[in-house]
């Protein structure tokens, strides 16, 4: 089976609902919704516990600068016009301690698999519970000046060492920080580290996931690849620099649209040849229009470019020289 751990990054809500909120990324959410429902097969996704504890004390920084210290600057400036009652917050110890309490739950009932970190028992050496805490609050010497590596180090190092004891087992660590793990020495087969950049990112995992022989529902996977700005643009530049100019149409027709991008849908051909059929809406008439992609190539190579429509005559035209 293919362990996914996503990187803090990946997994981090940029802002909670509110304080009671427990669920991780929008990304995160999708993808743990669609391993739940059997649309991608033979993955489990797990949390790195270095990378969770690093998320919760910025959960705890978030609530100690954005909640609290603002109340307290609004309040106090309403205060002195307008005598209010204040409201008494926890402290961050306090509410860092309640908030992961219930995200464990949270996780235990979502049977949400964690990479422990630290060890349930040690005996002798140095505590690793104190360095990592330290490491996470940044406290000498483990500040932020000699603790630029250490968080990352430690976030690879748990997933290498379950991984080691576990090799029936494929795990991926996946992040968008390719300078932070780009020198990363791995020798064991079965723990690999791979860079994804910031937009599209859902696309690029199922990549990963196909990469590594696990499965993903086509559907879901071809219609979340038609999300990617490159056909929109190659959809445009058809309309604009090959349509419009062979005067097809007597008035600038529009390209159909759904949720911010182009309406598309899409067909497989034979080897590996992706179909992606559009409509241009002109006056009363829809009109098919379509480019075909060559999937074999790591970027998508444009076969072929077409367009439909029923001409004056009521005969079907089908013209494809572009």
């Amino acid at each position: 089976m293919l362990k996914l751990i996503l990187d803090t990054n990946l997994f981090k809500r940029k802002n909670l609902k509110h304080l009671e909120d427990y669920e991780f990324s929008l990304l995160f959410e999708n993808l743990y919704n669609l391993i739940n429902n059997q649309k991608i097969q033979d993955v489990e996704i797990c949390i790195d516990q270095m990378a969770l504890l690093e998320y919760i004390e910025q959960i705890g920084n978030w609530y100690e600068n954005d909640i609290v210290k603002n109340y307290n600057m609004i309040f106090e400036a309403i205060q002195r016009t307008y005598p209010i009652q204040r409201m008494y917050f926890s402290t961050k110890s306090d509410f860092i301690e309640t908030y992961s309490y219930e995200l464990l739950e949270n996780l235990e009932q979502r049977s949400l698999k964690i990479i422990e970190t630290i060890p349930k028992s040690q005996n002798g050496g140095i505590s690793i519970v104190k360095v990592v805490e330290k490491t996470i609050k940044n406290i000498p010497p483990f500040d932020k000046i000699h603790n630029k590596d250490l968080k990352d180090a430690f976030i690879s190092e748990t997933i290498n060492t379950v991984a080691e004891v576990d090799r029936n087992n494929q795990y991926v660590l996946i992040t968008l920080n390719k300078d932070d793990f780009k020198d990363n020495v791995i020798e064991i087969p079965n723990y690999k580290i791979e860079f994804i950049y910031p937009n599209e990112e859902l696309i690029q995992i199922f990549d990963i996931i196909k990469k590594y022989g696990s499965h993903v529902d086509d559907d879901i996977y071809y219609n979340e690849l038609l999300k990617k700005e490159r056909f929109d643009k190659d959809i445009k530049q058809f309309v604009e620099e090959q349509i419009l100019n062979e005067d097809y149409y007597q008035s600038v027709p529009t390209i159909k649209k759904h949720n911010d991008h182009y309406q598309k849908n899409y067909e497989i051909l034979d080897s590996n040849i992706l179909k992606v059929n559009f409509y241009l809406l002109d006056d009363k008439i829809q009109h098919e229009c379509g480019i075909e992609y060559d999937l074999n190539y790591r970027k998508p190579k444009i076969l072929n470019k077409f367009i439909s429509y029923i001409d004056e005559n009521g005969e079907e035209v089908y013209l494809n020289e572009f």
